[in-house]
Formats: C-alpha cells, structure tokens, sequence
C-alpha cells in the first residue's frame, strides 16, 4: 500500500510540475561522509526534485562481496536526517526508479568515467528514457569502503523480538565497552533508539521490526564480524548462520550466567573470548 502512494505521490508532483527538472542519485552510502554530502548538496543545486536511494544490502553484498556496517534503513535515515532530498528510499533499480519519479538526470560521481557508467549502468536510461547521465565533482581522500575498513570489527547485539526484552538496560550495560572498542549495534527500532540517544553516528545495523530471526542471524553472519557479542536465546541460532557461511569469529554470549553455554557473561566480564564450538567447528 504504502509503495503504491509513493507511485501516485510521485506521479502527482510530476504532473502538477511539468517542467521542473527531476534528479535521481543512487549509492550505497555506508557512512554518510562529507564526499557525500557535497555530492547531495551539488545535485540537490542542479535540480527542482532530487531523489536519492540507497542500494539494499543484498545488492552491494552481490557486486561488492560484502554488506555495508549500516544497513538499509540506517543509511535512508541518516541521509533523510540530511534534509537535501525531497525523497530518500530504498532500491536498486535505476530505471525502474527513474520510471516511478520520472527522473530527467543521473547523478553520479566523476570519479567513474562517463563512457564506462552509461555502458555498465545508463544504455536503458538513455535509449528508453532519455534520462541525462550527469558527474558531479568527486571529493578525494575519503569513501565509505575506507570508513568500513578501519572500522572495528565487533557487533554489539540489541535485536529482538520481543516486546518485553530491555534493550536500553541492556545498551547502559554496553555502551561503554562500545566507546572503547567501537563497531556496529545490531538493532530493531528500540535498540536503535537507545544508541542514537547515546551517539548519534555510531553504526547500526538496523534491522526491520519481526524479522525472522534466522533471517537476522544470516543478516549479521554476512558481515564478517570478528567478534559478535550477543544474548543467549541467540545462540544456537547465530552459530549456525556462522557455519554455513563458514566464517569464524568469537562469539561472546551474555546471559547473567544461566544459561550456561560457553563465553556467558561471567566468562565476559573476567576477559575470557571464548569461542563456541558446533559439530566441530569453531566459530
């Protein structure tokens, strides 16, 4: 329902101004850095309507090999938070975005080479649509795929389903071995507010409410993380997610020291990362 309003919203505004001109920039976005913002800013200049939209997490794992530390909805919110587009959504799909907004322009670093960004993305939007393939001024020395690169790998557990589970008792507890440490909050809508109440850019992957948590679990094991803190009741299913992908990392489980399983929070608190073991393998 709700995409079908922005399809009407946006068919709305194109016909009630038939002239403006329509700019649509697509990117990832992990961490939303000064090259992006006077990207935006210089795009937002050269257009009446910009709509930007952030590559799912699934698209970038495809071509880039890995996930971006911010997931979907944390990159959309930052870059909503921005104030310089009139849309920010999540897709992939120039032309079909192009379609929906009615973009006249592209809008794309110039760090690409003009003839090598239309043959691997724009022949569609050019012979289809007659969309404009405009580069902007790329800004040096900084990008996201750096920023991910030396960002610590450790991901601090506030997911979960249930109502009842107190996330922010469970972030007071956290919070400052992730100011030492550093790395990315793996959250719901309630974990990610108790972070951003406590430091507005730190990384989120912030995942959609009612998730499965097998979906989750796969979600965070995509991320190559070196160590996962996390509660109990995730346990046996992070560690699966972690086999089948075969990745190896410490996995520290926090319980109050019930539930006992190997690296619980009596074992975190006296510095033991203890690795949990499955079938043989260590994970």
């Amino acid at each position: 329902m709700r995409t079908l309003f922005d399809n009407v919203q946006s068919r709305f505004w194109r016909w009630t101004h038939p002239h403006a001109r329509i700019g649509l920039a697509l990117g990832v976005f992990d961490f939303c850095h000064e090259g992006h913002i006077n990207l935006l800013r210089n795009a937002a200049a050269s257009c009446d309507r910009l709509i930007v939209a952030v590559h799912r997490d699934e698209t970038v794992q495809q071509y880039k090999g890995v996930r971006p530390l911010n997931s979907a909805l944390e990159r959309q919110a930052r870059l909503q938070d921005l104030g310089l587009a009139d849309v920010v959504e999540i897709g992939s799909d120039r032309v079909r975005l192009c379609r929906k907004h009615g973009a006249d322009v592209v809008f794309h670093g110039d760090d690409w080479d003009r003839d090598e960004y239309i043959k691997h993305f724009g022949p569609e939007l050019i012979a289809d649509l007659g969309v404009e393939i405009e580069l902007l001024k790329h800004t040096p020395g900084i990008d996201s795929t750096m920023m991910r690169a030396a960002a610590p790998r450790a991901g601090w557990w506030l997911y979960s389903q249930n109502p009842d589970w107190d996330r922010s008792h469970l972030h007071d507890h956290l919070s400052g071995l992730f100011d030492q440490v550093g790395g990315v909050w793996i959250t719901g809508t309630r974990g990610r507010e108790a972070v951003k109440r406590n430091d507005s850019e730190a990384p989120c992957a912030w995942i959609p409410d009612n998730t499965e948590m097998n979906d989750v679990c796969h979600h965070v094991a995509s991320l190559d993380l070196d160590v996962i803190v996390t509660a109990h009741f995730n346990h046996d299913t992070i560690v699966e997610a972690l086999i089948e992908r075969g990745h190896a990392c410490d996995l520290i489980v926090l319980s109050h020291g019930r539930s006992g399983k190997a690296g619980t929070s009596h074992d975190a608190r006296l510095g033991r990362g203890l690795k949990s073991k499955k079938n043989g393998h260590d994970v």
